[in-house]
């Protein structure tokens, strides 16, 4: 146990030398109940988020569950996120941020009926054409945001159009692994699928190696690791960021900008 103890501790040395000078990015994971919240995520250079999506009687609801009632209070996609992001870009002059320039990404968790929800989807991305990334047959414009799908996104329709102005998230297989970088740019990883560790204590010499390897054959395709449903601790995102994840889900997202602003 000594000696693992002790390797695990030279891995984490040698992947924070490596890696020194990227740090791994923020994904806000929490589902705003309006537009106010995002805007207070701008202000903390908080540049990336994820959301779960609905699709109720011809319009798309933020939130995870379905409601119980017709009379519920969740907030659409248009108002919690698309219009303040679109409002922003037009306030700063066609830019998301004033010192962040690359691409920004909303990742959208489809739930429920993929097909429906994103024809929908297709529909209300329109308006906001103009700050999207997108393909037009097999060349990409970029943007300054990308759409990235995840959950039950149809992935071969979306494939088969000639035209898209969404991504969407890849699995750990050889066969996302070998897709165009520009439809598949991310690779999703479920912490507590992947590894045992709980963020409590060192972790353990199987799930680094476990772990160390996935990161790397992403990175090796050109691809971003995006890890979610993780162990909301400090060492969890100490260990994720030393070891070059890009991008890490958090329902902590202002301790964790924070947490990585001051990381060495």
């Amino acid at each position: 146990m000594a000696k693992k103890s002790i390797l695990i501790s030279l891995l984490l040395v040698f992947s924070c030398t490596v890696f020194a000078q990227k740090k791994s990015e923020v994904v806000s994971s929490v589902n705003f109940k309006d537009d106010k919240q995002i805007w207070s995520m701008f202000t903390k250079d908080i540049v990336n988020f994820k959301v779960d999506v609905m699709y109720i009687y011809g319009e798309l609801y933020v939130g995870k569950y379905m409601p119980d009632s017709l009379n519920h209070q969740l907030p659409t996609l248009r108002q919690a996120y698309l219009y303040p992001l679109f409002s922003r870009y037009k306030k700063l002059g066609n830019k998301l941020y004033t010192n962040f320039d690359k691409e920004v990404y909303l990742f959208v968790d489809l739930n429920y009926e993929g097909k429906k929800t994103f024809r929908r989807l297709w529909q209300q991305l329109l308006p906001y054409r103009r700050m999207l990334s997108y393909r037009v047959g097999p060349k990409w414009t970029q943007g300054k945001l990308k759409i990235i799908l995840t959950g039950h996104a149809p992935k071969l329709l979306i494939e088969k159009m000639h035209s898209s102005y969404v991504a969407f998230q890849g699995e750990f297989n050889q066969e996302d692994l070998a897709k165009d970088n520009n439809m598949v740019p991310v690779i999703g990883m479920d912490f507590r699928e992947v590894v045992d560790w709980n963020g409590v204590g060192n972790i353990p010499f199987d799930d680094f190696v476990k772990f160390e390897t996935i990161a790397s054959k992403v990175h090796d395709k050109g691809k971003k690791l995006h890890v979610y449903n993780i162990p909301e601790n400090q060492s969890v995102w100490e260990v994720l960021n030393r070891n070059g994840v890009d991008l890490i889900s958090t329902r902590k997202p202002e301790q964790f900008q924070s947490f990585i602003a001051n990381a060495k």
